[in-house]
């Protein structure tokens, strides 16, 4: 279970700044090529396959996280390639066990904590799962050790698992192909300095992705909440026309910001194809939002792992 944290009035409407929308044209940004991930290593998706075949099989995945260093106030979105194994029950949620490689030192969770050489904890957790793939995080934060072991770094990341399309098998299809899914990640909420206005918000929603398989790109559109346990405020990113490479893509989402406000987009995704003919996609977002409204600047950093099934049902409502 993951911690939320209720935001006073005042963060609330700053996270509403960060994060609202705004007619501001951006300029063309080219995909961080970070974030195209690459193949995991284990066999390509097959019908007979379910998502429990990657436990206890190592195996690579792209980690988004960001990090912030307390002792120089500096936050960073950090993009890498990592190893990992899931243990028996973790893609059922049955167990929290599992190792993941993180700048070079092997982290073992068992029952979703691991300690770092240096003493700092880390907690694992699954985030969302499908048939075929699903996405991973792991947190650490000073507030939640006292006294605080290790230097005082704050953190959160993600990475997709599961098995991956076979490339070959996507170039069989054609036209536009629609996905819907979710997001789900934590970040911070700093001033213009840099200093921290809130320590750990919440950012999730719903994502949707149309792949032209014809020209081989994918748009999309994340429709998000901020900080849902504390006021909920929305707000709406697009990419366009993100070169799908093999069976991943990497792309380059701006927000749609608010009339008056001036606004600087970092912000980064990267999503692979999982399951047989790619009727998955799951991946990151490293989130690096700046906004300006007169002499208040704000910015959010944070990451987010997302899950999504191509043309999926439409939701019946319930008569009870």
């Amino acid at each position: 279970m993951r911690f939320a944290l209720k935001s006073a009035l005042k963060i609330s409407l700053l996270g509403a700044i960060v994060l609202a929308g705004c007619s501001a044209s951006y300029p063309s940004r080219t995909a961080n090529s970070a974030y195209q991930i690459s193949s995991n290593g284990l066999a390509f998706a097959s019908n007979e396959q379910s998502l429990s075949g990657i436990e206890d099989q190592e195996f690579t995945v792209t980690v988004a996280r960001f990090v912030r260093d307390r002792s120089t106030n500096e936050s960073t979105i950090v993009v890498t390639e990592e190893m990992v194994r899931l243990g028996e029950g973790f893609t059922s949620r049955e167990a929290t066990n599992m190792q993941l490689s993180l700048d070079g030192e092997v982290l073992t969770f068992v029952n979703g904590r691991a300690t770092m050489e240096d003493g700092r904890t880390v907690w694992g957790y699954l985030n969302y799962a499908l048939e075929h793939s699903a996405t991973g995080g792991f947190y650490s934060y000073e507030k939640y050790v006292s006294p605080f072991d290790g230097p005082p770094i704050d953190t959160e990341g993600y990475f997709a698992i599961g098995f991956q399309t076979d490339p070959e098998s996507l170039a069989g299809l054609a036209g536009e192909v629609n996905y819907r899914g979710q997001y789900h990640g934590f970040g911070q909420l700093l001033d213009g300095d840099g200093g921290l206005l809130n320590e750990e918000l919440m950012t999730n929603g719903l994502i949707s992705i149309t792949v032209d398989f014809d020209r081989s790109n994918a748009s999309g559109v994340l429709n998000g909440v901020f900080d849902p346990e504390g006021r909920a405020e929305t707000y709406n990113m697009f990419f366009v026309d993100a070169a799908v490479e093999g069976n991943s893509f990497a792309a380059s989402p701006d927000m749609d910001c608010q009339p008056g406000a001036s606004c600087t987009s970092a912000t980064s995704l990267g999503g692979s194809f999982f399951g047989p003919e790619g009727v998955e996609i799951s991946g990151v977002i490293g989130f690096d939002e700046t906004t300006e409204i007169g002499e208040d600047t704000t910015r959010f950093i944070g990451a987010a792992g997302f899950s999504s099934t191509r043309n999926p049902p439409e939701t019946v409502p319930s008569e009870d």
